[in-house]
């Protein structure tokens, strides 16, 4: 459950793939989120979560370090946490931008 709920929120989050390497994952968004979220978005949602997080752009894509904390037992359901904020917060800005064009 907790895997398709991670893939649920990284497929609406923008994420092209998240690649873990010892203590590091490293989350590659697809060039559409650098148009959705600002970089703010970006570390409120991180914010939340346990994680030392880095936030760079590359070639006009996100890509986000983060650092998974000695003694963190929860980096997956933190990583869930993660992906959920953003997707929910691509969701609220969906909304807002489906009730805009209704009006018109």
């Amino acid at each position: 459950m907790a895997v398709a709920k991670l893939k649920m929120n990284a497929d609406y989050g923008l994420v092209n793939n998240i690649r873990q390497k010892d203590a590091k994952l490293t989350i590659n968004f697809a060039p559409e989120a650098s148009q959705l979220f600002d970089s703010q978005t970006m570390l409120k949602a991180i914010a939340q979560t346990k994680y030392r997080a880095t936030v760079n752009q590359v070639d006009g894509r996100y890509v986000v370090g983060l650092t998974i904390q000695p003694q963190m037992k929860d980096w997956l359901n933190q990583l869930i946490i993660l992906l959920t904020n953003l997707a929910n917060y691509r969701r609220q800005n969906q909304e807002g931008l489906d009730a805009k064009t209704h009006e018109k």
